[in-house]
């Protein structure tokens, strides 16, 4: 299941097992990026915090970052990211998704 900008606040089931990818575009040229803002619990969402970036096109163009999980164990979590600039105090972006795992 790929999940974008559409699924902000969204509750999303999962069944265990399920891979989840959510994938946010940004203009890094602009120094606009997403980071994830609260890592997931860990043992419910497996995978990795940092993201993975896709170029869009040459430079300055928008590219997608794509952080994937798998639904691990039976239980609730919240997927948060906050977009902008590292040096600036507040984003002017959020996605937050709520993740409800069952067990298979």
């Amino acid at each position: 299941m790929v999940l974008n900008e559409d699924a902000n606040g969204r509750l999303v089931d999962l069944k265990q097992g399920t891979t989840i990818e959510i994938s946010l575009s940004e203009k890094p040229g602009a120094g606009y990026v997403w980071l994830m803002r609260s890592p997931s619990d860990s043992r419910i969402l497996k995978g990795n915090s940092a993201g993975e970036v896709t170029a869009g096109g040459p430079p300055g163009a928008n590219s997608t970052r794509a952080w994937k999980f798998v639904a691990a164990e039976p239980g609730e979590t919240d997927l948060e990211f906050d977009y902008g600039r590292q040096w600036e105090p507040r984003p002017i972006r959020q996605f937050h998704v709520h993740i409800r795992v069952q067990a298979e």
